[in-house]
């Protein structure tokens, strides 16, 4: 499985807003990809907090249990993320 760098996943549900925010670490390039600008340290670092507080860490996708338009991580059965 390959990523297709769509950055779909590198976005988070505000819970007060109702809608997807951008990761403030995600860079969308001119072809319309995108990267991570702390790619190779991204993991478990807090990349959005919740009105509540509560907190939301970045993972590896193949871990987080929701479906992404067009992703190729995707798993039969599992939901779409919301926004979509």
């Amino acid at each position: 499985m390959t990523c297709i760098n769509c950055g779909k996943c590198c976005y988070i549900f505000d819970k007060i807003l109702k809608k997807r925010v951008k990761c403030k670490h995600l860079v969308i390039l001119e072809d319309g990809k995108t990267k991570c600008r702390i790619y190779n340290n991204r993991l478990y670092k807090c990349i959005f907090i919740q009105k509540d507080g509560s907190r939301v860490l970045c993972s590896m996708r193949d871990r987080v249990k929701l479906n992404y338009p067009g992703c190729p991580y995707n798993i039969e059965n599992q939901p779409i993320a919301n926004g979509y």
